[in-house]
């Protein structure tokens, strides 16, 4: 039951990574929501709450994906409308 209730598992704990040379990596570290404070991940608290995991299926990581990159592209083209016309108004 102890080994259940870790912070690892609690929707409030938010792990810290180390940058490594291909990936980051997971530390032993993170920070906890409720109590602000920086907590290891085998520490327990009376504040547990389970993660819940979902599952999504591959045709619905990619419908999320597509519209990421729609609204992506729609970002890059008002940048680029803000630069073209800084670039025009700067010539003249």
């Amino acid at each position: 039951m102890q080994n259940k209730n870790r912070c690892a598992n609690c929707k409030y704990f938010q792990r810290y990574y180390a940058k490594g040379i291909i990936k980051f990596t997971p530390t032993d570290l993170g920070h906890c929501t409720v109590l602000k404070k920086m907590v290891f991940a085998k520490e327990t608290c009376n504040r547990f709450l389970q993660k819940s995991y979902l599952y999504k299926s591959h045709r619905t990581m990619q419908k999320c994906l597509h519209d990421i990159l729609i609204h992506l592209s729609a970002i890059r083209v008002i940048i680029e409308e803000q630069e073209n016309a800084k670039n025009n108004n700067s010539e003249l």
